[in-house]
């Protein structure tokens, strides 16, 4: 799981940020266990290259680099217990931290919640609020449901925009308000059709949650020129990337490098160019709520459908 933030910190020079990281003995104050006072907390920070990196996105020079960061905490309520392992917990972070040469963003493997917010500040060194803030990605509720849209009736085969090559090449999984639903929605025209149990989640949470999101996760594979990536995404605009899967410009790398450039790509290109298409869409009236009603009377045509052959 994957968030994005901003640093709206003074410095926002992404060297001296990653400085005073590294500088964390000349300002981190040593905790100590309370039941061992001659233990010292933990509390680590390196960076994982040498030398900073760099991948064009758009055109646009892109510098970053990854902080490790590890500490040790006191849990909460174990402070007495004897059992070391049961009142001491270890955290390790890794953050991807990256600039334009105009704003220094952090993208973290959490979610966005106030813990990792907590994180981002011990790791930075903060001082005042307001100095690391959300950096979430905008998009209509309806978005999922137009990549589902565009998938079954694209066939997996056409681009989502004539300006560059983008495919949203099939739906690998999604989950409702009222349940889940993991089975496979590819664009092979009729098959998806007869998929008469994936018809019926779709039409089943339109029809029941009116007043709640559709659908609030969605895992999708994208064909991005010489990339395709299986990626998936949340309501609350958390990611998640399958590295394993992935094949493309950067698959021969080390796994951090290929890491970091995979989700500076998805999140700088490939998620900005599907919100693009999806907004397109809304203004050139090949998406809109009509069409959307259209398409689920669509799927409840087809269940009904084929619940008559299975009868027959």
């Amino acid at each position: 799981m994957y968030s994005r933030w901003n640093n709206d910190q003074e410095i926002n020079d992404m060297d001296s940020i990653i400085q005073n990281m590294l500088n964390y003995k000349l300002w981190h104050s040593v905790e100590y266990d309370p039941l061992n006072p001659n233990k010292p907390l933990k509390f680590e920070i390196s960076k994982e290259f040498e030398e900073n990196l760099e991948i064009s996105i758009n055109n646009t020079p892109i510098i970053y680099n990854v902080m490790k960061f590890i500490f040790e905490k006191i849990k909460s309520g174990s402070e007495t217990d004897d059992i070391e392992t049961n009142r001491i917990q270890e955290i390790e972070v890794k953050v991807l931290i990256f600039s334009d040469g105009h704003r220094t963003q952090f993208i973290i493997n959490r979610s966005y919640n106030s813990n990792t917010k907590t994180i981002l500040r011990k790791l930075n060194n903060c001082t005042k609020n307001l100095q690391i803030t959300e950096s979430k990605i905008d998009f209509e509720e309806d978005l999922f449901t137009w990549m589902i849209y565009r998938v079954m009736n694209d066939k997996g085969t056409n681009s989502i925009s004539k300006n560059y090559k983008l495919i949203l090449t099939k739906i690998i999984g999604f989950k409702g308000a009222r349940k889940d639903r993991l089975a496979e929605i590819i664009g092979t025209g009729n098959l998806i059709m007869n998929q008469l149990s994936t018809l019926a989640f779709l039409f089943e949470n339109k029809a029941k949650v009116e007043n709640e999101n559709e659908i609030n996760y969605i895992k999708a594979q994208v064909d991005y020129y010489k990339d395709v990536l299986d990626f998936s995404i949340n309501l609350k605009g958390n990611l998640e990337i399958d590295i394993d899967t992935y094949t493309g410009d950067f698959m021969f790398q080390p796994l951090n490098e290929r890491e970091s450039n995979i989700l500076l790509r998805l999140y700088l290109e490939i998620l900005p160019k599907i919100i693009e298409s999806y907004h397109l869409d809304k203004e050139n009236g090949e998406w809109s709520k009509k069409i959307e009603n259209e398409f689920f009377e669509k799927i409840g045509k087809s269940i009904i459908d084929k619940i008559k052959e299975s009868i027959l």
